[in-house]
This record gives C-alpha cells, structure tokens and sequence, in this order.
C-alpha cells in the first residue's frame, strides 16, 4: 500500500493562510493585524519589553526610578513624558535606610501625597536565576492585580548583582538570568527594568554582552557639570530615537531622627531634552553639553586659542556657572586631562584639539 503523503503542501488547507496557522507559522496578515506599540514612557520605555539603567555607584539611579514608578502610580508625567498608569514592583535591595527620606523627598518635590499610591517594595533579593522565584515572583504579581484591579506596568530589579546569584561574565549564567526575565516580562505584560552598574573602564554596562542583545533599551545615567545635574542618554533605543535628557535635582529636608538631626534627600525637579549634537556619548566617558560648549568657544578662537582666564570668562558669558564661577573651571581641567584641549605650560594659553 502506498504511504500516505503528510507533508505540508499534501494537506487539505483552503488557503495559505490557514496551512500557516495549523503549522503555527506566523504570517504577513496576522503581523499587520497587531496594535502599533504603546509607551510606559513616552518615547523612553515601551508597555512591554525589557530596559537597564546603568551608571556609577551613587550616581542616583534609584532615585531617578523612585520617581518614575511614583509617576507611574500617580499618572502624572516623569522627565516630561507622559506616563501609562499603572502599578510598580520595586526589587529594592541596596540602601534601605535611605528608601524613607528619598520617598519623602519626591513627594515634596512633585507636591503630591504618595502614601496610598500603588508603588510595592520586595526588601530582599530575589533570585531572578532560580525558576521557582521567578514564578513565586510573577504568582504574587498577577495575584496582586487580580485583588487590586490595577495593572502592574513595571518590574525593577534593583540591583542585577544583588538578584543574580552568579558570575556575570559567564555567558550561560547570564542567559538564565535574560530568560528568566524575559518570561516574567510576558507573563505578567509589563515592563522589566534592570539597575546594574557600570564596568571598570565606563564603557557600557559591565558583565557578560548577553545583556546588551538581550534587552531592548540601554539607559546610561551620567553625573552633569553642575552638583545637582544629571544626564541620561541611551544606549540602545530598539523602536525609537536616541534620548539624551538633562535632569535637574534639588536637596529636600524630609525630617528629623531620634537625635534631631535634620534628614535629607534629593529628588528630581526639573528635565530638559537635549540636542543630540550637544548631549554626552552615553557610556563612553565623552564630554557633557558644558564642555561641548567650552569646546566650541575655543574653536571659534582658532590656532591661536585664548587664555584660560578670557577662555572661562565667555564659558560664564555662554550660561557655564554663572552662579558659580568653579563650574567653567572644573570643565576646562576636565577638557585638558582628557586630552581635548592643550594647554602651554608657559603662557596658559588654551588650544582645542
């Protein structure tokens, strides 16, 4: 007896489409049937999808994500973007004592009361490598939702080193801890957001590269010229523009402790998108806008250069600390250690390179 002929193209579809969707292929028509992309943040973080913030210790990047997931439970805009409502997760396992007043300080800073918003804490690692937290984790997500009746729209995992539980430079290792993400992050339809830190050398996130194809935004959180200035830039931005956006913070008195020492905490007051031309190589350790600006000054003056006196009197001229007269000169010895400018030893004279 002849056998019977099972391949794809011997089987009884009506139409292409069809045979397509008995083999779970997917197909031109069922891609253009899905919804366009919605943002979390407008133009910085998508609904769904996974993001790392990175940047040196103490830079403020848990600050920085306090205000967002406060925002995001408030719906109100964060770093002038608008905000999908929504409650957060927080996995925040560095810095307890300072969770308080840096709560305190956003509340004071937005003039909103934060004690009812739907914002969460798990005060202690979770091994985010480890399938069984994972899926505890993402149970007491959906558990919550479903008792609240408000969606969860952000993971953060705060920090990887703290939620990894092995060596980052191994590429195995670090492909758990991708996919284990990944899975919490569709089951749960909402967005991960990863704190890690910056490698040696400031040039990227540090640890294994699987983390950079894996995630779909980069985020690198710089310190600005100015003591309270910030400056977050992308990295990688997979369905959207580079970002580059100056943030401004402000110091808050939050309270008193036992001994009545006045307590304080910084907190975002203000944001301001960048030029790309002039915004900082996120991550590489480029100049920021001040010394952009201090660069172009002494490129106007040509061969000849200026004096580094009349070289930081138009930098203050040009907006460069104004207020304080240190900021063009802590720019202008930051340009010259880092080789941009050329300065004689005998005359003072600066030259751009």
């Amino acid at each position: 007896m002849k056998p019977l002929d099972c391949s794809p193209h011997a089987l009884p579809f009506t139409s292409f489409q069809e045979a397509a969707s008995v083999l779970g292929l997917t197909t031109i028509r069922q891609v253009l049937d899905r919804p366009y992309r919605r943002d979390l943040i407008e133009n910085l973080l998508s609904e769904t999808g996974m993001s790392v913030l990175y940047g040196a210790g103490g830079v403020g990047k848990s600050g920085l994500l306090l205000e967002v997931a406060i925002s995001i439970a408030a719906g109100t805009d964060t770093l002038n973007r608008r905000t999908m409502s929504g409650f957060t997760v927080f996995v925040h396992t560095e810095g307890a004592s300072g969770l308080k007043p840096r709560l305190q300080a956003v509340s004071l800073a937005k003039g909103i009361e934060i004690e009812d918003l739907p914002l969460v804490f798990i005060e202690e690692p979770v091994n985010m490598r480890n399938t069984e937290s994972v899926d505890n984790l993402a149970r007491k997500i959906r558990e919550l939702e479903n008792r609240s009746g408000i969606k969860c729209r952000l993971l953060i995992i705060d920090t990887l080193a703290r939620c990894f539980y092995g060596d980052e430079n191994r590429q195995p290792e670090m492909v758990e801890f991708v996919d284990n993400m990944s899975r919490i992050v569709r089951e749960c339809q909402a967005h991960g957001l990863v704190v890690h830190h910056s490698g040696k050398d400031g040039n990227g996130p540090r640890g294994s590269s699987v983390l950079l194809g894996a995630f779909d935004t980069i985020l690198c959180l710089q310190k600005g010229d100015e003591p309270n200035e910030l400056i977050l830039t992308t990295d990688k931005q997979k369905d959207g523009a580079p970002v580059a956006i100056r943030i401004e913070c402000e110091q808050f008195e939050c309270g008193e402790n036992d001994e009545g020492d006045t307590i304080t905490a910084r907190a975002i007051v203000g944001a301001q998108d960048l030029d790309q031309t002039t915004a900082p190589p996120p991550g590489r350790g480029g100049p920021s806008p001040n010394a952009r600006k201090m660069l172009e000054i002494l490129k106007k003056a040509g061969p000849t250069g200026l004096e580094s006196a009349v070289w930081r009197k138009q930098a203050q001229a040009a907006g460069i600390g104004p207020e304080r007269p240190a900021t063009a000169r802590e720019v202008a010895s930051r340009l010259i250690k880092d080789g941009l400018v050329l300065q004689d030893s005998a005359t003072g004279r600066c030259v751009a390179t």
